[in-house]
């Protein structure tokens, strides 16, 4: 009962990050719907509007689960199931492609908390930090 207290307290990108959910046709859709809206939430408290970024989603096959990607001018993220030891999020400036900078990475858990895991991205990239009033403008 404890267990099911607390996936009803988590967003359900947590849970579906940490199993194995390859050739389950619901949990794979549930998947891709979740880690859409979870990278567009994660790009708007970055201070990306819809037009700043891609978000795509890329796998090799509709049965296997893929990894969203999102790229903007500024950030790189990649989000995918965690499988042997990888983390869940991966993230780096855009231009460390070309000039070789190491990604940096995050938990399934650290998801939990969306807008305490967009100041750690803001603070290790170096991106402006957005205050509500910067959302308005």
């Amino acid at each position: 009962m404890e267990r099911v207290a607390e996936l009803r307290h988590k967003p359900a990108i947590v849970a579906l990050l940490t199993k194995d959910i390859d050739f389950l046709p619901e949990d794979l859709r549930a998947f891709r719907t979740e880690g859409q809206r979870t990278m567009r939430h994660l790009a708007s408290e970055l201070g990306l509007t819809r037009s700043d970024y891609r978000l795509d989603y890329v796998t090799p096959r509709e049965t296997i689960v893929g990894d969203h990607v999102l790229e903007a001018d500024r950030v790189y993220m990649r989000l995918s199931v965690e499988r042997f030891g990888s983390a869940a999020l991966s993230f780096r400036p855009a231009r460390a492609q070309r000039t070789g900078g190491r990604p940096r990475h995050a938990s399934a858990q650290a998801l939990s908390d969306i807008p305490a895991l967009a100041r750690q991205i803001a603070a290790h990239l170096q991106l402006a930090p957005v205050t509500p009033q910067s959302r308005l403008i």
